[in-house]
């Protein structure tokens, strides 16, 4: 099984750190889903 894992958690762990280091995304983002 080949599966693109490695790639996927780099891109949650920068998504997560972006949302760290700016908290105005998450409020965004969630005004903007809700």
């Amino acid at each position: 099984m080949s599966a693109p894992i490695y790639p996927t958690a780099t891109l949650v762990v920068s998504s997560a750190y972006r949302y760290m280091r700016n908290p105005r995304i998450v409020e965004e983002t969630l005004g903007r889903r809700g």
